[in-house]
């Protein structure tokens, strides 16, 4: 969705070239981890990723003076997918009553500051974070430890991944018109037709189990569909 600054010392094919060279090192050892290592690794990925991203967004938070609880946010976002892994990707009550806990902490912490002047956004917006970024992305561990989970989850990411490319170098190129720009001034309507042109054609360009949504029929001449799922074996067929 982005167009590239034209001014400054970074130009839109130098930029291009980074963003592909971080992707394309990301895509290896996710690929690597997601087929042919147990899900724990693939947990232990998401969870770190989960943990930065968090702090990322409750700093940018409290850049713009908004007192979110960044500390407890970030453990609290770390917790929500280690409970998923431990209960195999089932929804069970521990990750439930993990998140009425905190959303109970959270409320007894606001008591311990004396200015309250932001307490309700203070509140929203850290229970907002850890909801959408930790517990949304958690499910990326239960679609692993579904049957065929590890070509599910990497439909999905390619899927993304395309879609994200496609709008970086549509609206880069040919981006004129701005999408909306009192949120961000350099998403453009070109980009966001690019992208979902892009994540399109991904659906339709993979093995032929792409095109006919049959996952369990994975690619006869692909080396990764002889790896087995590690799934424990009290789950299989979950």
């Amino acid at each position: 969705f982005r167009r590239c600054e034209r001014g400054g010392g970074v130009t839109p094919r130098i930029k291009l070239t980074q963003r592909v060279a971080t992707s394309l090192v990301l895509i290896g050892v996710t690929a690597y981890i997601l087929f042919f290592t147990p899900p724990l690794f693939f947990s232990l990925e998401l969870i770190i990723f989960v943990g930065i991203a968090l702090f990322e967004f409750f700093t940018l938070l409290r850049r713009a003076n908004i007192p979110v609880y960044r500390l407890f946010g970030v453990v609290m976002g770390i917790g929500v997918p280690t409970i998923a892994y431990m209960e195999f990707g089932s929804t069970q009550s521990g990750e439930v009553l993990f998140l009425v806990l905190g959303c109970l902490f959270i409320f007894l912490l606001q008591f311990f500051h004396k200015d309250n002047s932001q307490a309700l956004s203070g509140i929203a917006l850290t229970l907002f974070g850890i909801l959408y970024i930790s517990w949304f992305l958690s499910f990326l561990i239960k679609i692993r430890f579904l049957e065929d989970g590890m070509w599910w989850v990497a439909y999905l990411l390619s899927v993304t991944k395309a879609e994200d490319i496609g709008a970086y170098c549509v609206g880069t190129w040919f981006g004129k018109h701005p999408l909306i720009p009192h949120i961000s001034p350099k998403k453009t309507i070109e980009g966001t037709f690019g992208g979902l042109a892009a994540s399109v054609l991904a659906r339709h360009s993979r093995c032929p189990w792409y095109r006919t949504g049959q996952i369990g029929h994975r690619c006869p001449d692909s080396p990764a569909s002889r790896v087995q799922s590690h799934r424990p074996q009290s789950h299989q067929g979950y």
